[in-house]
């Protein structure tokens, strides 16, 4: 169909344009728009809709359709995604170049995304059922979802790979098995001020071991995140990671609840913590091999060991305070180095003590390869 200047389709049981979203979308993805301002809004009624396959595009003219819910109260507009087990399909998907939404005109707002049948409890998810609520997949492929969507039970929430971009500002991302935000192979996410909301997976793994997965957000393989003013609670392994020369923004952020980690840096990944607050999490923030921790007005506080913790990675900034830890309020180890200031006096309550430094580890003046003494500089 030819489609020109600004459509309006509804969507609703009875006496609409389309008994369904989905139907809706694909029309709309089928459509040829001409016209610099040619847009179509699709409007969902009020009401729970069953939707059996993907949003899917690999059209760039698919970023001028807008599929619009009810932004007062998203939870009255369900999308019920019921082909999500065993099949690892997800809900929005943009490849190829595709798009959903705009800087200015996201692509889906007020509306709750929800996964059907793949998450049986809190850490069972069915096996091959590994979806995203969004999936930005290559190079030149968006999605902008609006401030009024919550996407929950995806094992990820939202995923922008290899190369992909997501902004999601606002949104509500919960019950995730893997991962809430995950950013991997060059993508790009930004969650400003979100919501995020439990994640875990328990499994054996091929080699018959146990082992756990859940992280609210995660950058990984030269991905980048931007978090700033989030809230992150309850997941398996940490509220915050950053690995593998990854980059991520964590500014302002309150993270509690976490199993392992409030925050955790590894393998040349980087998180900017500056004014953030970590609680009732296993170490507050956690630096390991060549991980590097921004910590300028962090507060670690409430967690069941150290508040600090610098294992082989970096931590520097000022005003670091770390308090009513079970821990030490700054730990140094393995031959990290932590570069402190303003920060000595606020060091306060913390059961094993204020710092601990290690030393190096079976030196002695004709050994090679021990690990040498770790660095602390503080005042």
């Amino acid at each position: 169909a030819l489609q020109a200047g600004v459509v309006n389709w509804t969507v609703c049981s009875k006496r609409c344009d389309f008994a369904g979203p989905l139907e809706a979308w694909n029309a709309a993805r089928r459509a040829v728009m001409f016209g610099q301002f040619a847009s179509i809004t699709i409007k969902v009624a009020d009401g729970a809709y069953d939707v059996p396959d993907q949003f899917y595009t690999d059209q760039s003219g698919t970023a001028t359709v807008h599929l619009v819910g009810n932004v007062e109260a998203p939870r009255k507009v369900v999308f019920n995604f019921t082909n999500i087990a065993g099949t690892n399909l997800s809900g929005f998907v943009a490849e190829r170049g595709g798009g959903v939404g705009q800087a200015r005109m996201p692509g889906v707002d007020g509306v709750t995304l929800n996964g059907e049948g793949a998450r049986t409890a809190r850490t069972v998810w069915a096996n091959q059922s590994y979806g995203a609520g969004a999936l930005a997949l290559g190079s030149g492929s968006n999605i902008y979802f609006g401030p009024h969507v919550v996407v929950q039970n995806f094992y990820y929430g939202a995923l922008a790979d290899q190369g992909g971009r997501f902004v999601g500002d606002g949104g509500t991302f919960r019950n995730a098995g893997d991962s809430n935000l995950l950013a991997r192979f060059g993508g790009v996410v930004q969650c400003l001020s979100c919501t995020l909301a439990t994640a875990a997976h328990l499994f054996t793994n091929a080699y018959g071991a146990a082992e756990a997965l859940g992280r609210n957000a995660l950058a990984e393989g030269s991905a980048s995140m931007y978090i700033d003013g989030s809230n992150a609670t309850d997941a398996e392994v940490a509220c915050i990671s950053a690995h593998t020369n990854a980059s991520m923004w964590a500014h302002g952020v309150v993270a509690q609840s976490c199993a392992k980690y409030g925050a955790e840096a590894q393998q040349n990944g980087m998180i900017e913590l500056g004014h953030s607050r970590i609680t009732y999490c296993g170490v507050g923030a956690y630096a390991d091999t060549d991980g590097r921790l921004n910590v300028d007005g962090l507060e670690l506080a409430y967690n069941r060991f150290d508040g600090l913790n610098v294992s082989g990675g970096a931590a520097t900034g000022s005003g670091l305070k770390s308090h009513d830890n079970a821990g030490y309020g700054v730990r140094v180890l393995n031959a990290g180095r932590a570069e402190l200031y303003g920060t000595n006096a606020l060091l306060l309550r913390n059961r094993s003590g204020k710092v601990h430094v290690q030393q190096h580890v079976g030196c002695t003046e004709d050994s090679g390869g021990c690990v040498p003494a770790s660095m602390l500089i503080m005042d």
